[in-house]
């Protein structure tokens, strides 16, 4: 797959280069992904019919729900494993690696990626938990107030943890294509770079999510329609009133998100290729700057020689 990663870029230039990528490579792109990337879209499947307004799967999942809860664990599972087979077939494609390499890595990026959602999900549930009861428990806030406040605390905290992950963007970016880099590089080398460099990330990912958010709304169309009518006649049928739809509305319904899901999934793929032209940026702006700053020293020192 042709690319020049490392090149001094912006992050507009970056987006637009990971479009140029994908479309070029679309063949190559779909030949290597599109058996994940079904599987992701099974899984997502199922997860939004389980959550379906539709008092059939409701009714059935409550009567059976150790069967529910196996097919609910699988579909994550499934989906887990999709996607640490579908980033690490596009590492493959960009730096070459083989699979298996690349997949060792991914699960490395997936473990502490658990580990520091648990976390943050730990602290935040904490936290917001302690300033409600610490609030009406010492009679400094009615519980209204105390409330506003736990939220204010949780608001807070969110936006400290999207500030300091996002320069966890190019350090994992890094680990997983340079495979000479070390685990705790992600937390102490590229991570101070990646944050020195916080403001590009910022902007290429702020950006990336609005173009997926315009393209997923034209994409979702027919899906939210569907729900829609679905929702409606469910409370319809709740009512008293009969199906106001034909018979084949469901496997319509399921059809439909099967293939929104998939086109969503590449969405996501170009989103990758997106964070590896902003890491080849990133590092090539910092290699610059070295040199920059080591040639001003060499001049500075012929200069103190001539004196």
């Amino acid at each position: 797959m042709e690319k020049e990663l490392y090149k001094n870029r912006s992050f507009s230039a970056c987006i637009h280069a990971a479009y140029v990528l994908f479309a070029t490579n679309l063949k190559i792109i779909l030949r290597r992904t599109w058996l994940p990337v079904l599987l992701m879209a099974v899984a997502l499947t199922f997860n939004v019919l389980f959550n379906l307004p539709d008092k059939h799967i409701h009714d059935l999942g409550m009567s059976h729900p150790m069967v529910t809860a196996s097919i609910m664990g699988t579909a994550f599972i499934i989906n887990l494993l999709a996607e640490m087979w579908v980033t690490a077939v596009i590492a493959s494609l960009v730096n070459q690696r083989p699979l298996k390499a690349n997949l060792m890595r991914v699960l490395v990026i997936m473990g502490i990626g658990l580990i520091i959602t648990l976390a943050a999900a730990g602290i935040i549930n904490f936290s917001h938990s302690f300033v409600f009861s610490f609030l009406v428990s010492s009679k400094l806030a009615t519980p209204s107030t105390a409330g506003a406040a736990g939220i204010a605390i949780t608001l807070l905290l969110i936006l400290l943890l999207l500030i300091f992950t996002l320069p966890f963007i190019f350090s994992t970016t890094k680990f997983l294509l340079d495979h000479e880099v070390r685990p705790s590089a992600m937390f102490k080398a590229d991570y101070r770079r990646g944050f020195s460099r916080w403001g590009m990330l910022f902007g290429a990912m702020f950006f990336t999510v609005v173009i997926i958010s315009i393209l997923s709304f034209v994409i979702f169309v027919p899906f939210i329609i569907l729900v829609t009518s679905q929702t409606i006649n469910q409370l319809g049928m709740l009512n008293g009133d009969p199906s106001g739809v034909p018979g084949y509305f469901f496997w319509l319904l399921i059809a439909i998100t099967l293939l929104t899901m998939f086109i969503f999934s590449y969405e996501i793929i170009w989103a990758m290729l997106v964070n590896y032209y902003v890491y080849g940026a990133i590092e090539t702006k910092e290699k610059l700057k070295e040199e920059n700053t080591s040639q001003e020293k060499e001049s500075s020192n012929l200069t103190e020689t001539a004196k």
